[in-house]
């Protein structure tokens, strides 16, 4: 089930898109458009902790030419001369991934 991460507020001067968020994902997350093609993957999260913002470096087309939906279809569809600058205003969500079981930490003898 993916998550709501927020809306796309603007592309950076490096290229990377910028959300604001309502609460703070996972560094590394994929993030995905409402039809569960793939955007591209958070790399930073930062400004006030109540709403921060949230970039998400984007896929190349050359990835998205190799990845696949979900659903098993290449995300082959044309991508518009301005990619990723047509995301602006949208909502980006993350896909669910399972975690690692976090350890517990043994206790020190004394």
């Amino acid at each position: 089930m993916p998550r709501r991460v927020g809306t796309v507020s603007h592309i950076s001067r490096r290229g990377t898109i910028v959300l604001r968020s309502e609460q703070t994902p996972p560094l590394g997350v994929e993030v995905v458009d409402k039809r569960v093609v793939p955007v591209g993957t958070i790399v930073d999260v930062f400004g006030p902790v109540k709403n921060p913002y949230v970039a998400v470096r984007p896929y190349s087309r050359e990835e998205l030419a190799s990845r696949k939906t979900p659903s098993g279809r290449p995300v082959s569809r044309s991508l518009p001369d301005n990619w990723p600058h047509n995301l602006v205003g949208t909502v980006l969500y993350t896909v669910e991934q399972k975690r690692k079981p976090h350890r517990e930490k043994r206790k020190r003898r004394r």
